[in-house]
């Protein structure tokens, strides 16, 4: 799914709650994203416009990632089964869509029946419950938020791409994946945004931060890499993208 917003405007209401979640407004931008626009517009004579993308909290790569890019690093070959056989041009979608079919048919011939002779539900339950087209290989977050933020921005026009690696991103069960994944995800970016091969700055933890971490050394055409000792050390990447 990806973002829908509303023309009826955003109220607050006299319990004091904001009306309209979804209505679209504008606010004053504040943090990183003032800081890197104020700071370029003054030295380039002329607005910037920055997209500023935040999850609301800590998460892996792959949140980021688009479907059809999960595939392309092993360690989210699982992810891509998950949530790609959703998709009609997913090879699992097939597979997938002959198991939902296949539970409807039970659904009818037996459970239905069973349900009809002996007046209670089958399993249990005091509704019974439905075939699902969620895939039962596992379930996985991966896609969440490109689906939630970004997906409603391509393609559009970019001069530059900036990723901020999280903490929870360079964990020891991820440092082994980061270079692949991280690879990924630029690529992925880089082609959802179409707008050519613009820069990709991103910040890598350095030694004290990730001992175990790996590089990403799969990226297509231009990357710039900001190697960070701080979480919270934003100016390197600030001076990468003034460049």
């Amino acid at each position: 799914f990806s973002i829908c917003t509303s023309r009826t405007p955003r109220v607050k209401e006299a319990n004091g709650q904001w009306s309209n979640r979804i209505a679209a407004y504008w606010k004053d931008a504040d943090g990183l994203a003032a800081a890197l626009g104020h700071r370029m517009a003054a030295e380039k004579g002329r607005p910037v416009g920055i997209i500023f993308l935040k999850a609301k909290k800590d998460i892996p790569i792959k949140n980021w990632i688009a479907p059809e890019f999960l595939k392309d690093t092993p360690s989210l070959m699982e992810d891509y089964k998950t949530v790609g056989s959703q998709y009609p041009d997913n090879p699992y979608y097939l597979a997938n869509m002959r198991r939902y079919i296949a539970e409807w048919k039970a659904f009818w011939n037996e459970y239905v029946p069973a349900m009809m002779e002996t007046k209670a539900v089958p399993d249990g339950s005091s509704w019974g419950q439905f075939p699902s087209p969620k895939p039962n290989v596992g379930d996985s977050t991966a896609t969440f938020e490109y689906n939630v933020y970004v997906y409603c921005f391509t393609p559009v026009a970019l001069r530059g791409i900036m990723f901020i690696t999280g903490k929870s991103m360079a964990a020891d069960d991820q440092c082994a994946n980061f270079g692949s994944e991280l690879s990924v995800l630029a690529n992925c970016l880089k082609a959802k945004f179409d707008s050519g091969d613009v820069p990709f700055i991103y910040t890598i933890p350095g030694k004290e931060l990730a001992p175990k971490i790996t590089q990403p050394n799969a990226i297509t055409g231009k990357s710039t890499p900001v190697l960070i000792s701080d979480w919270m050390d934003v100016g390197g990447i600030i001076n990468a993208a003034r460049e």
